[in-house]
């Protein structure tokens, strides 16, 4: 008979689910709004009931579910709209929320869009993001009527509504004083929209940003509280667990929960129900239940990122632990010894990060080494902080003065633990980045991390078998096996070192209307050409550190900057502030670095203690094995224009040869074959194209002294300028070169190959 089924049949469920998604198999069905719009933006009206509401710092935001959707198309000035179409879900962005509550029946007047795709490896995908919580597309509302209120019927959602908003209002009076609305909002209700960002990072970047989501802990928590006080009513105990259970239900309603809230109410629920049925609650198989439901209700959980930690947490407490502690036992045999119990617990930290750790690595690409530790100091105050937050919450819908007293040891909680991740900030080890592990990588680590544990486990439960005639030297081989396996399982991590690619790589990255070019050499070395865009915001930080950390680098050696133009250097703050990733230097023209467009640029460079290289015409600088040549600009060139005196800079790996020319234009590229005509190689393999593709760049002249074999522009899609020009493309191609843009191909890969072979991969090529 198989021991603990479910856990067995939620394991088969997921895998199979896994692979299928990662073969692209659909794993949600497909609306006839799906076949009739796919990826285009319409004009649209859009009907359905308001299942959430989140506000922001301009408007809010409104899901509708049980949504149908008329799409729309100009016949003149007149817009006809079709017939209904149905669609799992709509995000709706509204300009005002007031006088709108779930439960509602409204209907929308605007522009449907449907969720922009990632265009770069590592890059957030918002569309998978939303379409897991059964959203399909946005809604840009210009109109919005309400159809019928929620509340005429009282429905149960507009109650739970209103009663979140309750809590929410004596949180914001409690609180408002001490500056910790957010953290309040996010340890009891869910909602990190009002959360400090650098609080948030500074939590998450020392490995204990989860105690600010509601998970099992929180959960478990609240309802252990409700079920004793309950009990000291005296009530029978089937009356106690159902209105436990009930409360949990409710709050996790009022969550809006994420999968896993409903893991931690499903696992919650089950634990109140083992004693009335007469059964030992069994950790694992109560999770098994939880993922087989989640799974079976919405397929698509298999790719969120909060229901992989979730159960990864749920495998090392119940899988790792028992046998972390059962080696713990055996070294501390005093069970009332503090030694034992601070080693218990730091095992079970231990177990919870060694088992979540290739899934943190799949979705943050890095992961904190100090978490290990501040959750034996994190963990422990969870109970105090979510009694305090709890009580003063339901206090302050009475009394301010009261609600503040109780809330009072949560402010001390977090003003302790923010500024103990401070101090941890400055620490090695606070963000060790890792990048995607990948499949084989990901194989082997669970590999190593499961067969130690396997072996603990048989040793621990007396099923380990040995040879005949060796009794007497049992334990010794079973002390000496322990401690193998725990060494095996220490050390498993190195199985997720990133390892450099095998050859030279250039990646440019789409960053709309703007440039990023990121060169990786087969010694680790790492180079970054510019890195901004005019047409979209954090640039930095959104789409260039982690595709970054997705490839596994953890420093960049040096970050050129063609020209001060905020579409090549405004991304360039962002990722000077993340301590995960080091900078060792930032390269300028020295023909325009005195200009005034440079001062915040060096200003943010100084006080991040990142040198500054300024290069001229002539000067040969490298990084690794990548080496380059700076071509252009001389000096006093080309006056104040930035974009003539961008930097021109050509690079040698191995047989391969590559230009980088910022936004030049014809000037500049006049000057280069007058000037350097013996410099510059001719059948180069590889071109950045001079200034996005412009009309007034790449001439006739410049493009067919280069002759380039690819040629890669960086351009915004729809962007207003035009870029790139069909008569620059029309040039190009003439001329023998590949022309490829990221605009329509997402990221463009290139690989220098042995010999001169290039091998180039776009990220939005099928």
């Amino acid at each position: 008979m198989i021991r603990r089924p479910l856990i067995w049949a939620f394991g088969v469920l997921a895998l199979w689910l896994a692979v299928a998604f990662c073969l692209g198999l659909p794993l949600s069905r497909a609306t006839a709004l799906d076949e009739a719009v796919g990826e285009e933006s319409v004009r649209a009206i859009a009907e359905g009931t308001v299942t959430h509401i989140a506000s922001g710092d301009s408007g809010g935001k409104v899901s509708l579910g049980s949504c149908r959707v008329y799409p729309g198309a100009y016949r003149g000035n007149i817009i006809e709209y079709g017939d209904p179409l149905d669609t799992h879900g709509v995000l709706a962005y509204v300009d005002d929320i007031s006088g709108i509550e779930p439960g509602d029946v409204i209907r929308i007047i605007g522009r449907l869009r449907p969720f922009p795709a990632p265009a770069n490896p590592g890059e957030f995908d918002s569309r998978l993001y939303y379409r897991t919580s059964g959203l399909d597309y946005g809604f840009e509302t210009e109109k919005i009527y309400i159809v019928k209120k929620g509340s005429d019927s009282f429905t149960p959602r507009t109650l739970i509504y209103r009663l979140r908003g309750l809590i929410a209002g004596a949180i914001d009076r409690v609180a408002e004083d001490v500056g910790e609305v957010g953290l309040f909002k996010a340890i009891l209700l869910g909602d990190r929209t009002e959360l400090n960002p650098e609080t948030y990072e500074a939590f998450r970047l020392c490995g204990i940003a989860h105690i600010l989501a509601v998970s099992g802990l929180h959960l478990s928590l609240l309802g252990q509280a409700v079920l004793t006080m309950l009990r000291k009513l005296h009530l029978p105990y089937p009356l106690c667990a159902a209105l436990t259970g009930g409360m949990m239900l409710i709050y996790v309603l009022m969550l809006d929960g994420r999968p896993s809230a409903w893991r931690a109410l499903i696992m919650f629920t089950v634990s109140l129900a083992a004693p009335v049925a007469k059964r030992t609650y069994d950790l694992l198989s109560a999770a098994g239940l939880a993922g087989i439901l989640l799974l079976i209700s919405r397929p698509l959980y298999i790719a969120d990122g909060a229901f992989q930690l979730s159960f990864a947490a749920i495998a090392g407490v119940g899988l790792i632990y028992p046998e972390l502690a059962g080696l713990v036992r055996c070294m501390f045999k005093d069970r009332r010894s503090l030694l034992r119990g601070a080693a218990e617990s730091v095992a079970l930290s231990l177990s919870i990060w060694l088992a979540t750790l290739p899934v943190t690595a799949h979705n943050y690409y890095s992961v904190s080494m100090l978490g290990i530790f501040l959750n034996l100091l994190a963990l422990p105050m969870m109970t105090l902080i979510m009694a305090s937050v709890a009580a003063g919450a339901a206090a302050g819908v009475i009394s301010v003065s009261a609600g503040m007293l109780f809330a009072g040891a949560a402010h001390y909680c977090f003003e302790f633990l923010i500024s103990v991740c401070e101090a941890a900030s400055a620490l090695p080890g606070t963000g060790v980045v890792l990048g995607e592990p990948g499949a084989v990588r990901a194989v082997v680590y669970v590999i190593l991390l499961t067969v130690p544990t396997v072996l603990m486990r048989r040793i621990r439960t007396g099923r380990f078998t040995e040879r005949p005639g060796k009794a007497g030297k049992r334990p010794a081989m079973e002390g000496r096996l322990r401690a193998l396996c725990l060494t095996v399982m220490l050390f498993s991590p190195l199985a997720l070192i990133p390892h450099p690619p095998a050859h030279t790589t250039l990646t440019a990255l789409y960053v709309g209307q703007g440039d990023s070019t990121v060169i990786r050499g087969s010694d680790g070395s790492t180079v970054l050409i510019d890195c901004g865009s005019s047409d979209r915001s954090d640039i930095g930080s959104r789409v260039i550190l982690p595709y970054i950390k997705y490839t596994g680098t953890g420093r960049i050696d040096m970050i050129v900057l063609s020209h001060s133009d905020g579409d090549h250097v405004n991304g360039l703050y962002g990722i000077l502030d993340d301590p995960a990733v080091s900078v060792g230097c930032i390269a300028l023209p020295d023909a325009t670095v005195h200009d005034a467009s440079w001062s915040t640029v060096l200003s943010h460079a100084e006080s991040r203690g990142v040198q500054v290289l300024r290069l001229r015409q002539g000067d040969e600088i490298s990084a690794g094995e990548l080496a380059f040549t700076v071509l252009s600009p001389g000096e006093g060139m080309f006056g104040g224009d930035q974009n003539e005196n961008s930097l021109v800079l050509e690079m040698k790996a191995g047989e391969h040869t590559a230009l980088f020319c910022g936004d030049i234009g014809e000037k500049a590229e006049t000057e280069l074959l007058r000037a350097d005509s013996q410099r510059i190689q001719t059948d180069i393999d590889y071109l950045k194209c001079p200034h996005h593709g412009s009309r007034f760049s790449s001439s006739e002249a410049f493009v067919s002294a280069v002759s380039p074999v690819l040629t890669v522009v960086s351009a915004g899609r729809d962007n207003l300028y035009g870029h790139p020009s069909p008569e620059t493309v029309g040039r190009l191609e003439a001329a023998g070169s590949r022309v490829l843009c990221t605009a329509e191909k997402g990221a463009v890969t290139t690989v220098f190959g042995s010999g001169k072979e290039l091998l180039v991969s776009c990220y939005n090529d099928p």
